[in-house]
């Protein structure tokens, strides 16, 4: 006797593999026909749960690859780009951590280090940079002085003594020496991006310092990127007619530090400290910063000086 078998349509060959394969062969061998009889009766319902689900899948799988998206990953070839806080922390783990330049890459909220070391970009400063490092090293204010406003006209403002003149000018040939881009030189009056060098009576003018004890002070670098706009002389100040030429020159070699964002190099720990290419700068007291507090004769900025203006501007 030969038994006729009924010729399946591909699509229904199709859909019994498809359902024998993701049956448990347990289930199959206890449910097989059952399971091949029920499909064949109710073959148009089947073909909608198999497309409905089929499309829950990819949906689901869809979702997953959204959710692993990794960050961006910025690639800079030019460091020149960046921002004065972002160069701040690479110099850090540079100068500090020993890591080279080309190893670092910069995501949107964390510095990835030789493939697998994450340093996160919020609060890098108070996170990583070591505080043993608290004293006697070069520091800079927050905000530094920007591009465009770095030739900076310096002008006379009231009766400035002629010998506070002449150490003004001499403090601003030994800042422009170095040849970096910041430039002072003595320009137009009440210029807007300018430095006024004025002679003031503290005990009147409030605001400026200690009339007793200040012997002069400077405005920091402002939020618009201009420079600290006024650096003013306490004419009251009790040692003021006893000092050397010297002594004004390392007086205004100092506060022209602070309009360009240079901090103390002698008090405890208020600023960023600046990292230079220089490992025993970044790491000993330098007795010869013009950025040391008190009044000393200094009439050049020194090396370390020099290597903390060079990481700056």
């Amino acid at each position: 006797m030969v038994v006729k078998r009924e010729k399946l349509a591909p699509h229904v060959v199709w859909v019994r593999g498809w359902l024998l394969w993701i049956i448990p062969r347990s289930m199959q061998k206890q449910h097989k026909n059952v399971i091949i009889k029920n499909f064949m009766r109710n073959e148009l319902r089947f073909l909608i749960i198999i497309a409905i689900a089929s499309l829950m899948m990819f949906g689901s799988c869809t979702s997953v690859h959204e959710e692993v998206i990794p960050e961006e990953v910025s690639v800079v070839s030019d460091d020149s780009s960046l921002d004065d806080v972002t160069r701040l922390d690479l110099s850090v783990l540079q100068g500090v951590y020993g890591f080279k330049r080309e190893t670092i890459q910069i995501t949107p909220s964390t510095y990835v280090v030789e493939g697998d070391m994450l340093f996160e970009r919020d609060s890098f400063q108070t996170k990583y940079a070591p505080k043993t490092m608290a004293n006697a090293r070069h520091y800079r204010h927050w905000l530094l002085v920007a591009p465009q406003y770095r030739n900076i006209p310096v002008f006379f403002v009231g009766n400035v003594p002629d010998v506070w003149r002449s150490a003004v000018r001499q403090a601003m040939n030994s800042w422009n020496a170095e040849g970096r881009s910041i430039r002072f030189f003595e320009g137009p009056f009440l210029a807007s991006n300018g430095i006024a060098i004025t002679f003031k009576n503290y005990n009147i003018y409030t605001g400026f310092g200690n009339a007793a004890t200040t012997i002069a002070s400077a405005a920091l670098p402002y939020a618009d990127g201009k420079p600290g706009g006024e650096i003013a002389i306490n004419s009251v100040w009790p040692g003021l007619s006893s000092m050397t030429t010297s002594q004004r020159i390392f007086t205004m070699l100092h506060e022209f530090g602070h309009t360009i964002g240079f901090q103390h190099t002698d008090q405890p720990w208020s600023g960023q400290q600046i990292f230079t290419s220089s490992a025993w700068c970044n790491n000993n007291i330098d007795p010869n910063s013009i950025m040391r507090t008190g009044n000393h004769s200094t009439v050049q900025l020194s090396q370390c000086d020099k290597s903390a203006f060079m990481t700056l501007y």
